[in-house]
């Protein structure tokens, strides 16, 4: 039984002291590294380096061509077409609910054909056939998900910076509730809920995503006020398009703002790099080409 009990115990010995040496004196996870053979001569606190996806590298030019990697699957593929989301559409829904009647629907959809643009709620609520509430209970009723009271509450004050504002302008999206412990967000959508966007704030935060619909006009008015309250802390590249040329420029900020680590997401037609430094996130968006 004691030899049994010893021969158990060096193995968890062993990987306590892998850890505490991966911990403090880390290895550069670039296999053509120059430094990479000399692991004791390179402590973290003398030389801090940077973090990708679990992976340690001790200096920009090493997590150039890893980073490269990272984003290639990231950008659009031209040969993939887009999905589309397929729901009830809303004119059924309210139509349904017995909110309008199939004249109002009619009435609205011909208005929507002959000026080729506009939402069928919008013109629906244009005609006076339904409220903007009766158009934000269809939509949460069309994607399944609760609808949040953004016109009565605060709380997306708290959550400044969680995403970065262009996200939100651009995709129609806010945090509005962080629960304390950090692992839960809701996310609040203000025309319809897109589960890829959810899925990509879920890898770059870490934390677990609920989606909810908002009124239109609280959130535009919430979204006012943040922009009124806060400093963008991001950084907006239109023209970028290459996988070598958006590592290139990430390596460039991980250097000049001293990034301990990085995440990388992408969000619709955005890539999402986040830098984590000491004086807070700061963040990269490249607006990327249509597939």
């Amino acid at each position: 039984m004691a030899t049994t009990h010893l021969t158990s115990a060096f193995p968890r010995a062993a990987a306590g002291w892998r850890r505490r040496l991966d911990r403090y004196f880390p290895q550069c996870a670039e296999t053509q590294c120059q430094g990479r053979s000399k692991r004791l001569a390179l402590p973290r606190w003398r030389n801090s380096g940077v973090y990708l996806h679990r992976n340690w590298y001790c200096s920009a030019q090493c997590l150039l061509p890893a980073l490269e990697e990272a984003v290639l699957p990231l950008l659009p593929d031209p040969e993939t077409p887009p999905t589309r989301r397929r729901r009830l559409p809303i004119g059924l829904l309210l139509l349904n609910r017995g909110v309008i009647h199939a004249q109002q629907l009619r009435a609205a959809l011909v208005l929507q054909r002959e000026r080729g643009e506009g939402r069928l709620g919008d013109w629906l609520r244009r005609l006076g056939a339904a409220t903007e509430a009766d158009i934000t209970r269809a939509l949460a009723i069309q994607w399944g998900c609760p609808v949040f009271p953004l016109e009565r509450d605060q709380g997306y004050r708290q959550c400044v910076g969680l995403v970065p504002l262009n996200l939100s302008q651009t995709y129609g999206l806010l945090p509005v509730y962080h629960s304390r412990d950090r692992s839960l967000l809701y996310v609040a959508f203000r025309d319809g809920v897109d589960h890829a966007l959810l899925y990509g704030i879920e890898q770059m935060l870490g934390c677990r995503t609920v989606a909810c619909i908002v009124n239109e006009s609280a959130f535009a008015a919430a979204l006012a006020d943040l922009e009124s309250r806060t400093t963008p802390r991001e950084t907006i590249f239109d023209s970028v398009r290459g996988s070598f040329e958006i590592a290139h420029a990430a390596c460039g900020f991980t250097e000049r703002l001293g990034a301990q680590a990085l995440r990388l997401a992408r969000l619709g037609r955005t890539l999402w790099i986040r830098f984590l430094c000491r004086s807070g996130p700061r963040d990269l968006l490249f607006h990327l080409p249509a597939s």
